[in-house]
């Protein structure tokens, strides 16, 4: 699939029904991805064990490409303060993997995230090692804590603000390679299988 195909594709969050069940349990993410996420189907069931749990299918316009879920303390009755949103889990099949599709349902769960009262960040953590995400959550603007000690499961921290820091300087650097050179250019200055596998990062918003 080419880059402007990918550019112009739309992502959406869709709920899981009855008649798309199987196909989102059937999602595989790739083999040397498998300790670091739990399968959906696992999600699911504990999803209905869980109050606080959302859960949505990624699609493109023609395909269900992935899985996202949530941990959502404002769906509980009383909520407890101070609200708390993680990214419990996100896989994209391993068929549509590196095409910018994980992004765009990112965004998207950034933007749902947005909308529920008393949330100014979310939470979530992956597993450490040589095939987890750890370099695609840091390319979206998440970042780690000041000081973590976690040799397993790591947590990352992505600021709303930082977030909209993070697009202008992707803009300006995708403007700056489309211009020309200049002659006289002045110089610059110098995841273990587990269950819960995204769960930890953390994701702050403000404004």
């Amino acid at each position: 699939m080419s880059t402007a195909t990918v550019l112009k594709a739309k992502v959406s969050l869709q709920e899981v029904t009855a008649s798309t069940v199987r196909a989102v349990t059937d999602l595989r993410v790739t083999p040397e991805q498998e300790d670091y996420v739990a399968s959906n189907a696992v999600s699911i069931a504990q999803a209905y064990f869980h109050r606080e749990a959302w859960f949505r299918s990624i699609h493109t316009e023609s395909d269900l490409i992935g899985f996202v879920m949530l941990s959502d303390s404002t769906l509980l009755t009383p909520a407890p303060a101070p609200a708390e949103l993680s990214l419990w889990r996100f896989m994209i099949d391993h068929r549509y993997q590196r095409a910018g599709f994980g992004r765009k349902a990112l965004e998207l769960v950034v933007a749902h995230a947005r909308t529920k009262p008393g949330i100014d960040a979310i939470h979530t953590s992956y597993v450490v090692g040589p095939h987890g995400p750890m370099e695609f959550y840091l390319s979206f603007g998440f970042a780690p804590p000041a000081r973590s000690n976690q040799t397993v499961r790591s947590p990352l921290s992505l600021h709303w603000h930082n977030t909209e820091a993070h697009a202008t300087h992707l803009h300006r650097a995708s403007v700056a390679e489309q211009q020309p050179p200049r002659r006289f250019a002045p110089p610059l200055l110098k995841m273990r299988r587990g269950n819960d596998a995204f769960r930890s990062h953390s994701v702050k918003f403000s404004g």
